[in-house]
């Protein structure tokens, strides 16, 4: 072996990996956050057959946003009829929208006659793992944890969910093999480290040790996906994806030793292949185009050896479309050989199953009358085509519990969001931890301002909704505020009237529900000084829900601390920018944040990001400095958006003592009397707005602004009671 750079495939035998203190691997039955039709990403698919009774498992990985990402979880479907329906049964989804990330899953039927399903767990992300191990540092106990799960293979499970059990470190996704001794190689990877693993198992499932390794030049080092398989001779043979295709090395002690890895002539684009020895004794090879040939991932072809890979016979064509990928299969007790594929990861969305004989693939073509292709594991549901697509990322997810049609709030119209990488509810992503303080990124994923529209049939609303953190005591933040949400209604003249309020004291199993005027459009506004887990809206069964009234596309930007997040509200819907927003009609950005003590250099260029029609600081930081800072931001960021009006809370917001709960933070007459003169201090430049409002007689028994000129710049709310009321 060479010492140059060097990227291992390792193999384990003997001491189980305890879990680390704390951790926690959640496998459940799919909830209707986990709905087809709430994925933007799917791939990555493994099969496995009962040779007793045929019944089919499958696992691939998914997720909510369109990437390869934290949001990511495992789901594991059945079927009795050979593919024809399937039932997904579990799935591995360790903190929802945490930052636990399940993925590359695979099923396997091992000797005992039960179905092990594996997935790896990462916490640590992959660019950490590399600098550590580029620095020659240890790696970190807490990467990549290969967990598994046991299961009845012959039977559709009914009870419990199974619990996983940690047996490595690393990332597993191509199927282990059992060697003529008995023992069961596992083919773990460590990308980004020297060696890289697979697994050595043997008894039965209990004890893993890592034993040997394949040399891979560290230019080349890639992902790995190496599959193995025992050569008549007792010899293994591993095929690995690398940076330049497929490369191979052979062991000749049972994995503990590897030659040198070379190409290997057979030709394929840096993506995952499919090879396993079938019960005639020949090889399978599922691959990207011809022997020999490197193509895209398109045409996936089968092929036989008998001579152990040496050379190769047949070329069934299984699918010929751009955008098919990672073939994994297994063999029918009769010897039919099942694949499964993925196809179009982002847009299509489908794992798809190919069925197969020997025959076909020596002949290239359905020789056996048996071949079935493009048939479908899973995929988007299009029974409901106007939910369909409605986001472009997300879709829709559904699940009927009774009479109730549940939505996941993913999938309704949010406003106050202007960072989308954010989590679903949150205002700033983890992405910028590092460049913003940790005070300003906790704030961040409180939902204050993020609010809900739509319109709805219903005669009845229900809310649930579960929070970030566990509440907590604190007494200038009522319950009702910190952790409650607040539902509005748009009222005939176009305004916005208060509905009700759902106030909260525990983390999860939170309720509201109220009776709804079929057709009425429905606001809601998150807490405003905790986050959301979990939210989702129920309607009667067979009412629709459609999108909102269209708005103005820019948005009015409120940026500060602890005034400005509304935190001290005795609701929501009463903080600055939602009463701003609701008068005005106008989508708003609420970015006060609590606890920051000055404007962070980093959020010029976050504002600058956001393409609005006026920005509003808040005047009153703890940091003597902060004043010339904003001053500077303001020149700033009128040459780079000269559209939008700058407003200081310095230039309108001077409330009396009781307008607070301690001479400076707000209580809910300084919010309103805020809003209602810095709706005063921006109209000037949002004249447009002003007019719409006349037109719908939001400001009720006022001469209308549009027509006297000297009221342009001026323009006043309704009385203070109207606004507290939420009445225009």
């Amino acid at each position: 072996m060479k010492n140059a750079a060097i990227f291992a495939l390792s193999l384990l035998a003997a001491a189980s990996f305890a879990r680390a203190e704390g951790e926690t691997h959640a496998v459940r039955r799919p909830g209707p956050w986990h709905h087809v039709n709430n994925r933007a990403h799917v791939g990555i698919p493994s099969v496995a057959v009962s040779q007793k009774n045929g019944r089919m498992w499958a696992t691939w990985y998914v997720g909510v946003t369109p990437g390869e990402d934290s949001n990511n979880y495992a789901v594991l479907a059945t079927s009795s009829d050979n593919g024809r329906t399937w039932k997904e049964v579990f799935v591995a989804d360790p903190d929802g929208l945490g930052p636990r990330r399940a993925f590359d899953p695979e099923v396997w039927i091992a000797p005992d006659g039960l179905l092990r399903w594996t997935w790896t767990e990462r916490t640590v992300p992959l660019q950490a793992q590399a600098d550590r191990a580029y620095a020659g540092a240890d790696a970190d106990p807490r990467a990549d944890a290969l967990m598994m799960a046991s299961l009845d293979a012959e039977n559709e499970p009914s009870g419990d969910p199974p619990a996983p059990r940690r047996i490595g470190r690393g990332v597993m996704m191509c199927k282990p093999i059992v060697t003529r001794d008995g023992r069961w190689l596992f083919p773990l990877a460590h990308w980004q480290e020297e060696p890289s693993a697979c697994v050595l198992e043997t008894t039965n499932g209990v004890d893993f040790v890592e034993i040997g390794g394949v040399a891979l030049p560290k230019k080349d080092r890639l992902f790995d996906e190496h599959m193995m398989v025992q050569h008549a001779d007792g010899s293994l043979w591993a095929l690995i994806r690398t940076r330049s295709g497929l490369s191979e090395s052979m062991s000749k002690d049972g994995g503990r030793t590897w030659d040198e890895c070379v190409p290997s002539g057979l030709g394929h684009p840096s993506a995952r292949l499919f090879i396993r020895r079938l019960a005639s004794g020949r090889l399978l090879l599922v691959k990207h185009g011809a022997i020999g040939e490197k193509t895209g991932r398109t045409r996936l072809m089968a092929f036989l050896s008998e001579d152990d890979g040496v050379t190769w016979q047949g070329g069934l064509l299984i699918d010929g479309r751009s955008g098919v990928s990672y073939p994994d299969g297994d063999q029918f007790a009769d010897g039919t050989i099942a694949v499964v594929y993925d196809y179009s990861r982002l847009k299509e969305r489908i794992i798809h199953m190919a069925l197969f004989t020997e025959e076909d693939v020596l002949a290239g073509r359905n020789a056996s009358g048996k071949l079935s292709v493009h048939r479908v594991v899973s995929s988007r549901d299009m029974s409901d085509p106007k939910w369909v697509d409605v986001d472009p990322c997300l879709g829709r997810s559904v699940d009927m519990d009774g009479e109730t049609l549940w939505i996941d709030g993913r999938h309704l119209e949010r406003e106050g969001r202007a960072f989308k990488s954010a989590p679903p509810y949150a205002r700033l992503p983890h992405k910028f931890e590092g460049k913003l303080s940790p005070q300003a990124i906790n704030a961040g994923q409180d939902s204050a301002g993020v609010s809900f529209r739509f319109t709805t049939g219903s005669p009845k609303l229900v809310f649930e909704w579960a929070l970030l953190r566990a509440p907590a005591a604190s007494a200038p933040h009522p319950e009702s505020n910190r952790n409650g949400i607040d539902v509005y209604g748009r009222t005939e003249k176009g305004g916005w009237e208060f509905v009700a309020n759902g106030p909260s004291s525990k983390r999860f199993g939170n309720r509201l529900e109220l009776a709804w005027k079929p057709g009425r459009e429905g606001r809601v506004y998150l807490p405003a000084a905790n986050g959301v887990r979990d939210f989702r809206l129920g309607v009667v069964r067979g009412a629709s829900v459609e999108p909102p009234t269209p708005v103005a596309d820019k948005p009015i930007v409120f940026f500060g601390t602890d005034n400005f997040q509304g935190a001290t509200a005795s609701r929501p819907g009463l903080s600055l920018s939602a009463v701003v927003g609701r008068a005005l009609d106008v989508p708003t950005v609420n970015l006060g944040l609590v606890g920051i003590e000055s404007p962070e250099a980093e959020f010029l260029e976050l504002l600058a990001f956001i393409d609005a029609s006026a920005y509003v600081f808040e005047s009153t930081w703890s940091a003597a400095s902060s004043k010339e800072t904003l001053d500077g931001w303001a020149r700033e960021l009128k040459t780079r958006r000269p559209d939008a009006k700058i407003v200081f809370s310095a230039d309108f917001l001077n409330v009396d003592r009781d307008a607070t709960i301690d001479g400076m933070r707000l209580n809910d007459i300084g919010f309103v009397e805020g809003a209602r003169a810095c709706v005063a201090a921006i109209s000037g430049g949002l004249k447009e707005k002003a007019q719409e409002a006349d037109k719908r007689a939001v400001i009720s028994g006022k001469e209308p602004i549009a027509d006297n000129p000297e009221k342009q710049a001026g323009y006043s709310l309704p009385g203070l009671e109207d606004l507290m009321k939420g009445k225009k």
